[in-house]
């Protein structure tokens, strides 16, 4: 179980733009604890595309992965879920 808890510190995330870093400031907003019909009520453009995806592996599939994986997340402001503990996820250079 411990190396469950310490999963954060085995990731290694590389991105050449700035797209990871402003996911939740830096703290790596995993995914949204709304339900599927309003996720794609946010989708602004072209939300079609993304049923396919959405309705095979939707964002809470994607948390259970997580979970069985160890991760422990939290549910913030807006539905935006976090890992656990929130730990900076980006080293900037």
């Amino acid at each position: 179980m411990e190396e469950a808890e310490n999963i954060c510190d085995k990731i290694v995330m590389i991105n050449k733009g700035k797209k990871i870093y402003i996911t939740g400031k830096g703290r790596c907003n995993l995914t949204n604890a709304c339900d599927t019909e309003d996720l794609f009520a946010a989708i602004m453009k072209n939300a079609k595309f993304l049923y396919s995806a959405i309705y095979t592996f939707d964002n809470h599939a994607l948390m259970d992965y997580f979970a069985g994986l160890g991760l422990k997340m939290k549910i913030e402001r807006g539905n935006r879920v976090f890992p656990q503990p929130v730990v900076p996820t980006i080293a900037r250079y």
